[in-house]
């Protein structure tokens, strides 16, 4: 007999694959779970009632840009993360994929300067910053790595932010 995971894994072992929409997933998850579908008609209204006054529409929401920064340019706020566990950054470099490698969640300080102050992620920036450097040699200054850049200007805001994201507000 299989063991749970095995079972689980087995989906994925696949050669083809089914590519579907947005629309299509929703519609599955409803058809899997129907009591859904009221509780999403309720918290659509009541997003809509909460947020009626700050936009009319999705493209004046002001989401995360992906973008290229190099390493010369990310700063850590020391005062908004914890100490740096190099156990954690030696398990991700001793099993490190790329396509595992996440985008750096960043703000602009303000007013604006020329750096990116980085407020998640920074066992992944050091990991990266250490393969750039000692494996390959390379200047802070001429690598870029992914990071997103998140139109905020409260830092109390991108605190709560990162203890959401990094507990409840993640599944």
């Amino acid at each position: 007999m299989s063991k749970h995971a095995d079972i689980v894994n087995e989906q994925y072992n696949h050669k083809e694959s089914n590519f579907v929409s947005l629309q299509t997933r929703i519609t599955e998850a409803f058809k899997l779970a129907p009591k859904f579908e009221a509780q999403l008609e309720a918290v659509v209204e009541e997003f809509k009632r909460r947020n009626k006054d700050n936009w009319s529409s999705f493209k004046e929401m002001a989401l995360v840009q992906a973008i290229p920064v190099d390493f010369s340019k990310i700063l850590i706020d020391s005062t908004m993360q914890r100490p740096v566990n190099m156990r954690h950054v030696l398990k991700i470099l001793n099993y490190f994929s790329q396509t595992m490698v996440m985008p750096i969640q960043v703000y602009k300080e303000v007013p604006p300067g020329d750096e990116w102050i980085a407020w998640d992620g920074q066992h992944t920036a050091i990991t990266l910053y250490i393969i750039a450097t000692k494996v390959f040699g390379q200047r802070p200054a001429t690598v870029t790595i992914p990071v997103n850049d998140y139109p905020v200007e409260n830092k109390l805001e991108i605190r709560q932010n990162f203890i959401l994201l990094n507990g409840d507000a993640k599944e």
